[in-house]
């Protein structure tokens, strides 16, 4: 263990520069050891001590500061998805007559900008028209009644849904609309 002891503390293997920082770094004893090595990089001109570059942190807070604002807008607009309460349903029979869909694509958005725009959250999904029922005999291929597509909302009261769901575009077509709340257990 003596041996060892000698061997580490020996500087017999090191080269001259690193014997001289060794000094150096001896001779500046009264400082923590962090300091001998920020005091070592900086007269070596590894690092600056001038104050030239307080922008650095001045644009560091910036970033920071603009990225906090921008995550409490996104938390503030997007609503989480498990905040929807209820869902429309729509349903096409014999009556409903489709318009040109470029048309009622328009007029479906508008509706669902409208709303947006009465703070309810509001997502949908247009579903194909040939759809497969499975029931206890077999299967039935293309019901008289389908669905054709759905809506989930996040709003306040059933008022507020059937207000909703009376100005869909659905109804002028034709269609009907089932509205279904979200059970809580």
């Amino acid at each position: 263990m003596t041996q060892n002891k000698r061997s580490m503390n020996s500087t017999d293997k090191l080269s001259d520069v690193e014997k001289k920082v060794f000094d150096e770094l001896r001779n500046e004893s009264h400082l923590f050891p962090r300091q001998k090595v920020v005091s070592r990089l900086k007269k070596e001109g590894l690092i600056n001590s001038s104050k030239k570059h307080w922008w650095n942190l001045a644009a560091a807070a910036i970033i920071f500061f603009v990225g906090i604002s921008l995550g409490l807008l996104y938390q503030f607009r997007a609503p989480a998805k498990d905040t929807y309460n209820y869902m429309l349903v729509l349903y096409e029979d014999q009556e409903f007559r489709a318009g040109d869909p470029q048309q009622m694509f328009e007029e479906y958005s508008k509706w669902m900008d409208s709303i947006e725009k009465m703070g309810v959250a509001i997502t949908g999904q247009e579903l194909r028209s040939t759809s497969l029922i499975i029931n206890p005999s077999g299967y039935e291929d293309n019901p008289k009644i389908t669905i054709s597509g759905f809506f989930l909302l996040q709003a306040t009261s059933i008022t507020e849904v059937k207000t909703i769901a009376s100005g869909s575009p659905h109804l002028t077509y034709g269609g009907r609309i089932e509205i279904k709340e979200y059970m809580k257990r």
